[in-house]
């Protein structure tokens, strides 16, 4: 089994490794060239501006619904382009208000 000098000696002794060199690093392209970075998106000009979210504090609970009634939530959410929170949200409100009411 050749040994590492062995080997050494046969490639000579010009195969010194060479010098580790540290390269440029990573750019954004908008760092280059500033001005060809592109505008932002405009919405659709029929598309309805987005409501704000009122910043009320919610917490994360875990309940358990049934199927059929989140199915349904999803359906309505996804038909008025909401959250399926806010939609349970909006029922739940509407439930204690009639009872409150009763």
């Amino acid at each position: 089994m050749a040994m590492k000098r062995d080997l050494d000696a046969l490639l000579g002794a010009e195969s010194a490794r060479p010098a580790i060199r540290r390269g440029q690093g990573m750019r954004l392209s908008t760092e280059l060239h500033p001005a060809a970075a592109p505008p932002p998106p405009a919405a659709h000009p029929d598309t309805p501006p987005e409501p704000a979210r009122e910043k009320v504090k919610r917490v994360n609970r875990e309940y358990k619904l049934r199927k059929d009634l989140v199915t349904a939530c999803k359906q309505i959410a996804q038909e008025q382009g909401r959250d399926i929170d806010e939609i349970i949200e909006d029922a739940l409100v509407a439930y204690l208000a009639r009872l409150q009411h009763d």
